[in-house]
Order: structure tokens, then C-alpha cells, then sequence
């Protein structure tokens, strides 16, 4: 199971919503992710006419996540997915994780 107690809080019934820019290249998710938070980091960005974000390739499993974190699947339902797709070992700890951390930046909200 997850190592972090706040892991637990992530209910099956949540609908994950994206929050952040993406496009998809050859079945690959590459999402948009902010550098700073703040008005202060893109003015930088601004003046320095550096991009405000970076661009993170999800792996095949976090693309596949992504693409349903629309709005309209659960994290139940996402999960019985990934199990009829992937054959890999703990399915649900990785979703759990990846949820937790795509929330904690701000890219998903539940």
C-alpha cells in the first residue's frame, strides 16, 4: 500500500479533472507543467522570454490515466481500466500515487 497516510484520503468515487494543458504524440501524454505558481516566476519568465512551464512525457500507464481524467470517471472506474489493460503488479498503489501527485501540483483536482 502507499507509504503516506494523506494517500488514503483519494475516495473511488472522486472524479479526477485535468487542470493543465496537454497534447498527445504517438499514444505518449505530454502535459504542461507550470514552473512557478505565482505572478511573480512568469513575469521572470516574461522578461527572460523563457517558457513558464515544462513539457513531462507521461509513461504509457500515466497517459492512459490522464486520457480518463476527464471529469466523467471515477477513480473506481479508471482502475477496473487499468486492470483489464495492464498486467502489471500494484495497479491500484500506482493510480493512488500518481492521483496524489498529479493533485498536489495543482494538474488534477478531484
Amino acid at each position: 500500500m502507499p507509504k503516506k497516510p494523506e494517500l488514503y484520503r483519494i475516495k473511488k468515487a472522486a472524479l479526477p479533472l485535468r487542470q493543465t494543458p496537454w497534447t498527445t504524440e504517438d499514444k505518449i501524454v505530454k502535459v504542461q507543467v507550470p514552473k512557478f505558481h505565482g505572478k511573480l516566476g512568469e513575469m521572470f519568465c516574461r522578461i527572460l522570454r523563457r517558457p513558464s512551464h515544462i513539457t513531462v512525457n507521461l509513461d504509457a500507464l500515466g497517459s492512459f490515466v490522464w486520457a480518463r481524467c476527464d471529469g466523467k470517471h471515477t477513480v473506481e472506474e479508471i482502475l477496473h481500466e487499468l486492470q483489464d489493460n495492464f498486467e502489471e503488479a500494484d495497479l491500484e498503489e500506482r493510480l493512488i500515487q500518481f492521483l496524489y501527485d498529479l493533485t498536489k501540483n495543482g494538474l488534477v483536482t478531484l
